[in-house]
């Protein structure tokens, strides 16, 4: 359809670079939800189509075409439903769109992998897979956690030591500018609180990343609980002294909060529990210390041929994820 056909149309009479804005402003309210691919595919998660309202836009007149081309790319949000369905997709890409990419979210489910000896698997955390695409380098990078309820509980006794993991790693991770952890409200204990803080300290000198800044926004502190019983019935807590004060002292300070030792209400949502923003540093992906074991099995051959040979993942995480820790 010529431009003549359709000149009547409010759209096209704008200036082209208004036209632009509302583009934009289309695309970056735009979630593209990455699905599994048909059963006899070579790999179980597809590419994501273009958004359809970017299909009709460039059906209407080639001047449309031409204004928008791949630009939808670097407005959306792509949403994948785990860690497998982030790498499989991104191992599809040729590395110009990995570097175009801009706004992501990953479910954070883990990636069970068998190595070379099939009667064992290693459970890596979500965190590796962005080690996997060196040049990415995203605005906003959204992980949600799935090892606590959105009221806190834990899964299993595992899950608070794997969210802990998730919070730090990611923290500490590159390919991102703006980093948001969608999650529970977290139960940590105090220590935990400040190993994450002395790591972020430790790495903002190392990297000279002074503008560096974090939040963890809402958490309800809790102790570990451990303790040991000894032969002559004394009992030796293993939470240190200070971490039981620091507990008992923010309860009394936030009598909005139930006491330590309810659960919050199960019609708690999951919100934006830890925020982080790099100031100026250099935040592109590098691909540096990859975990060994994958990085030995994509020396061997790509990512997408171990998926095609069906031998190496263990499944995508989804069915029991605590059972993977």
């Amino acid at each position: 359809m010529s431009a003549a056909t359709v000149e009547g149309s409010t759209l096209l009479g704008l200036p082209v670079e208004m036209r632009s804005q509302i583009f934009d402003s289309i695309f970056e309210s735009t979630t593209l939800y990455v699905e599994p691919g048909w059963r006899d595919e070579d790999y179980n998660y597809e590419l994501s189509s273009p958004p359809q309202l970017t299909e009709k836009l460039n059906l209407v007149c080639r001047t449309f075409n031409n204004e928008i081309g791949d630009s939808w790319h670097k407005k959306v949000t792509y949403y994948f439903p785990n860690t497998v369905a982030f790498i499989d997709v991104m191992s599809q890409w040729p590395e110009e769109r990995i570097r175009q990419i801009r706004h992501a979210h990953i479910v954070a489910y883990p990636l069970p992998i068998y190595h070379h000896n099939a009667t064992f698997y290693t459970t890596h955390f979500m965190f590796e897979a962005l080690k996997m695409f060196p040049g990415l380098q995203l605005d906003v990078l959204t992980v949600e956690n799935i090892w606590l309820e959105p009221n806190g509980e834990p899964l299993d006794g595992w899950c608070i030591g794997a969210t802990t993991i998730d919070v730090t790693c990611l923290l500490q991770s590159k390919g991102w500018k703006e980093f948001r952890y969608l999650s529970g409200v977290l139960p940590l204990t105090p220590s935990q609180v400040r190993n994450i803080d002395e790591r972020i300290t430790k790495m903002k000198a190392e990297r000279n990343e002074p503008g560096f800044e974090y939040h963890i926004t809402r958490h309800r502190p809790q102790l570990a609980g451990l303790q040991s019983v000894h032969p002559d019935g004394t009992v030796e807590y293993k939470d240190s002294q200070e971490d039981r004060d620091e507990v008992e002292h923010w309860y009394k300070t936030h009598p909005e909060e139930p006491p330590q030792d309810q659960s919050l209400p199960e019609d708690t949502e999951k919100e934006v529990m830890v925020w982080a923003k790099r100031g100026t540093a250099d935040y592109v992906q590098d691909g540096e210390n990859l975990h060994p074991a994958i990085k030995e099995l994509l020396d061997h051959k790509p990512w997408l041929q171990h998926r095609r040979d069906g031998q190496m993942l263990v499944s995508d995480g989804m069915d029991d994820p605590a059972g993977h820790l």
